[in-house]
């Protein structure tokens, strides 16, 4: 009788660890999904987004969100051919998407977009009240006027005389967005 309760105990020591490492397993499996899938946290690193951003803030960031318009704040990853360190995550705003136009007055730093190039005769600057200036002329490697080509987007920080962004590395890829 003695060694028949043993067992039992002992049957009901292995169910509880079983029980144990299937709760860790499906806990594990559910926090991949969601991180994978539904959202997942992105830290900002460097001051390209100031005022909007500061250095260590952290994002909650979701796949889920793949329409891009103006102001949107996307973080990247970036692609080989853009230098930098290759799979580093930035952070910008959307300016433009597929097909606009984007020009820029570097004596000025205001930003024009329209949906033709006809229409950049005639576009208001936009209105950017969140833009950190400093005075100076800002540089571009990039020829402006410039049509954003297809499943890409125009970005550029927050900070613009400390920022580097679709200025100096053009348009980037909407597949690169995190």
């Amino acid at each position: 009788d003695a060694p028949k309760k043993k067992r039992k105990k002992a049957s009901k020591g292995v169910r509880e660890i079983f029980e144990w490492a299937e709760m860790i397993i499906i806990s594990f499996c559910a926090v991949v999904l969601i991180f994978t899938f539904v959202a997942r946290p992105a830290v900002v690193v460097g001051d390209s987004m100031l005022n909007t951003l500061h250095e260590n803030e952290t994002l909650i960031i979701s796949p889920l969100a793949t329409d891009y318009k103006y102001k949107d704040i996307v973080v990247f990853q970036i692609p080989q051919n853009i230098g930098g360190v290759h799979g580093d995550a930035i952070v910008k705003r959307v300016i433009a998407t597929e097909g606009q136009w984007v020009n820029m007055d570097l004596s000025t730093w205001q930003v024009y977009v329209s949906d033709t190039k006809e229409g950049l005769a005639t576009a208001e600057p936009l209105s950017e009240p969140y833009v950190n200036y400093l005075n100076g002329t800002l540089l571009a490697s990039v020829d402006f006027p410039l049509q954003v080509p297809e499943g890409c987007l125009f970005v550029m920080g927050d900070n613009r005389s400390s920022s580097w962004d679709s200025r100096a590395f053009g348009c980037i890829k909407e597949e690169y967005v995190m």
